[in-house]
């Protein structure tokens, strides 16, 4: 079991924008281990896409892209789809912008990370690191 895989069926407590800092937070509920709160971190954001936020928010699972030959096409649907709000036409995917950011996901310079959603809020981060934190009680009150 990897650590990312505590999101599936978490709710989507609260997202905390820092655009000075580049930074991005998600808290999340997970529903194991006694409903354990975590902290999703990205740094050095250099886009991000939320879409379908309510009061409710239950997350399927938490996917980074690496554009690897396994994942070339998701890679790159993902990424357009958080820059441009669709899906891509055949012809979408040749812009000189577009495939400056996905090389810059190919070559690991920066995280391509999706929250997929059950119900609710998706979320989509290009940043330069993407971590996943347990949150504590203390930190929650400060």
């Amino acid at each position: 079991m990897s650590l990312w895989d505590v999101l599936v069926e978490a709710t989507i407590d609260s997202i905390h924008v820092f655009s000075i800092e580049k930074e991005i937070r998600l808290n999340v509920t997970s529903p194991w281990e006694g409903k354990k709160r975590y902290q999703i971190i990205a740094k050095g954001v250099d886009d991000f896409s939320l879409n379908g936020m309510r009061v409710l928010n239950i997350v399927d699972r938490a996917i980074f892209f690496d554009a690897s030959n396994d994942q070339s096409v998701e890679t790159a649907h993902c990424l357009f789809f958080m820059m441009k709000g669709r899906d891509p036409q055949s012809d979408d995917l040749n812009s000189a912008g577009f495939l400056q950011k996905l090389d810059l996901v190919r070559t690991g310079k920066l995280v391509l990370f999706e929250l997929e959603a059950v119900y609710g809020a998706a979320c989509i981060l290009l940043a330069e690191s993407v971590v996943l934190e347990p949150l504590d009680a203390a930190r929650l009150h400060t």
